[in-house]
């Protein structure tokens, strides 16, 4: 029996990002082919090509895609009234909270960032959605609230920690309740605070 392909609809990109997605986190990028990632979403692998030029582009667009999520997640409830160091602990919890909820994308995020597509040039393509996020360190850095750290320690303390964490809560390594994710919070601000 003939499996049916999906048909092509404006959410056809998505699709493509979610196979993507998944079959990375579970195989890597050497084991993940555009073969696979068509079959993965029920399309045929023309389909793929007619938004991306390869699997080089489709790894980073994906990439853009996840840390344009990751940012707008931190930055979603985060109450400007309330004390600038609150913010921040509100930002990593965040942070923690968004990864635990979505191991794939954790698992993503640490391949993509020791392999050779993490580039200067893409942080700053997504610069601008990093603005927001930017502006608060700066300030709190400025207020020294925080420590004067170069940014990929920041993210180190921040990013790296919550991933890592993540990680381990999939596995089974750590199991993560509101309590466990408080010291985590804690762990990373007395990183990062003056």
């Amino acid at each position: 029996m003939q499996k049916h392909l999906s048909p092509i609809t404006k959410d056809t990109k998505a699709l493509v990002l979610r196979a993507a997605l998944n079959l990375i986190a579970e195989q890597g990028f050497h084991g993940t082919s555009m073969s696979k990632v068509a079959k993965e979403a029920n399309i045929s692998a023309a389909t793929i090509y007619h938004y991306f030029a390869g699997k080089d582009e489709l790894i980073v667009e994906l990439y853009k895609s996840i840390k344009i999520g990751l940012m707008r997640a931190i930055l979603a409830d985060l109450n400007e009234t309330i004390p600038l160091r609150e913010q921040m602990r509100c930002m990593i919890r965040n942070v923690i909270r968004y990864l635990i909820a979505r191991p794939h994308e954790a698992a993503f995020i640490e391949q993509f960032d020791r392999s050779p597509y993490n580039t200067t040039m893409i942080h700053e393509e997504l610069g601008s959605y990093l603005q927001r996020l930017t502006t608060l360190i700066e300030r709190a850095s400025h207020e020294q609230i925080i420590k004067n750290l170069p940014d990929a320690l920041m993210e180190t303390f921040t990013l790296d920690v919550a991933s890592s964490i993540a990680r381990k809560h999939t596995t089974g390594a750590l199991e993560l309740t509101d309590e466990t994710v408080e010291q985590v919070v804690d762990v990373c601000w007395d990183a990062i605070r003056r």
